[in-house]
């Protein structure tokens, strides 16, 4: 008997144990997408909370780092290796931090400007509103596609 051959199985068993499922593949993509979500969101969350509290020169201090935070994260989100039926989810991610990003270039950049001079509370509110619908509906698309997703890979996802 050839005295290699147990130690090719054991390397072998190594190997195969060793090797991510695709579950776990599915598992940590969805995971790093949401997380890099999470991440996101309590980034702007600690911004649109500190509109009341700082300086309008500090909130656009702010605001431009925010904006470099977003890029970073849709930089991280693109490198993603993408799985098996990950594409419209990633991509859906994507066009999410990109639309948050538009938001922070551009109604938060003029929220900060209406702050620093004589607040038109009418227009803060008008801006508020768009926000809300324009986010409601990229969101639930961000999430429809991670439903799917996560249907397609028996994976278990929080609501």
């Amino acid at each position: 008997m050839n005295k290699g051959l147990p130690l090719l199985y054991i390397l072998t068993g190594i190997l195969l144990f060793s090797c991510p499922t695709p579950i776990d593949r599915a598992k940590k993509f969805n995971n790093t997408i949401v997380t890099l979500h999470s991440e996101l969101n309590l980034e702007i969350e600690k911004f649109v909370d500190s509109f009341q509290s700082i300086s309008s020169e500090k909130l656009e201090k702010n605001r431009i780092a925010l904006s470099s935070y977003a890029d970073k994260i849709i930089k991280q989100t693109e490198e993603i290796p993408v799985v098996t039926n990950g594409t419209d989810f990633k991509n859906n991610a994507i066009n999410l931090f990109k639309f948050y990003k538009s938001i922070i270039d551009g109604e938060f950049k003029e929220l900060v400007g209406l702050i620093s001079e004589k607040p038109d509370t009418y227009r803060i509110i008008e801006i508020k509103k768009a926000i809300s619908e324009k986010t409601a509906v990229i969101d639930e698309r961000f999430r429809q596609s991670q439903r799917e997703f996560a249907a397609q890979h028996n994976l278990k996802i929080a609501q």
